[in-house]
């Protein structure tokens, strides 16, 4: 994968409300956004108790309540591989940066 697919695929398991990557992800069923369920629920919970009487999704504007979100169970095991596999290729790359062993010390 190229280094742009490889940042549009790191986008996709990012929260757009902390720009992390997702904790415990939920689905809003009215409309299929993702978000951490911390986030999500703040959010809504801010929404309806200081500008309006319904919460809004941030990301379209549709309306919805804590009830429509859902465990996002499927992104869940997604980010974990998503992690394991960047982990390794980062070690992969620190390997292949890395001068032997003989180089280091003794001369």
């Amino acid at each position: 994968m190229d280094e742009n697919g490889a940042k549009i695929l790191d986008s996709w398991f990012r929260c757009q409300i902390c720009q992390d990557y997702f904790t415990a992800p939920v689905l809003i069923k009215t409309c299929n956004h993702n978000f951490c369920s911390e986030c999500i629920r703040r959010h809504l919970g801010y929404q309806k108790q200081r500008i309006s009487f319904t919460s809004q999704c941030p990301t379209c504007e549709r309306d919805c309540c804590p009830t429509d979100l859902i465990p996002n169970h499927i992104l869940t095991h997604m980010l974990d591989a998503y992690r394991q596999s960047s982990l390794e290729h980062c070690r992969q790359q620190q390997q292949q940066r890395s001068p032997p062993a003989q180089l280091w010390g003794r001369r």
